[in-house]
């Protein structure tokens, strides 16, 4: 987060990546679990920036898990456009 002057107000900064994700959620309603690529665009230790590959609606609450294991539990915190910004717990 950049304040007024540009500064970049985030307790760790993050770094810039593009690396393939995949968003999983339940769809409201059912119990059927569903599942969309992303593209990681940057991320800190706590939060990242995501494009989806399409531009459904997405929940609030999802599951990240990236290539090579790492599997994030996300809330997404500001949508802009297309682009997703959320906060990331580790999940199991």
């Amino acid at each position: 987060m950049t304040d007024a002057g540009g500064t970049d107000r985030r307790r760790s900064g993050r770094r810039k990546m593009l690396r393939r994700g995949l968003i999983v959620y339940v769809a409201r309603g059912t119990e059927i679990e569903r599942h969309m690529g992303c593209v990681v665009l940057d991320m800190s230790g706590a939060s990242a920036k995501l494009k989806p590959e399409t531009h459904g609606v997405l929940p609030d609450r999802f599951e990240l898990r990236l290539q090579g294991g790492e599997i994030y539990a996300c809330t997404v915190a500001r949508r802009s456009g297309y682009l997703l910004a959320v906060t990331l717990t580790a999940a199991g």
